[in-house]
């Protein structure tokens, strides 16, 4: 989580989008969905 005051124009987020790719937004779905499967559900995604 980062310190730094959001902009008063910015949408929400912080980051850099053009450094984005398919693959690794994939990747990052994968790991947020199988922690919460784990630890909310307490059951391993297939």
């Amino acid at each position: 989580m980062s310190s730094l005051p959001l902009p008063k124009r910015s949408p929400g987020s912080l980051g850099r989008p053009s450094i984005a790719t398919r693959e690794k937004g994939e990747r990052l779905y994968k790991m947020i969905r199988e922690r919460i499967a784990t630890r909310v559900l307490g059951a391993p995604v297939p």
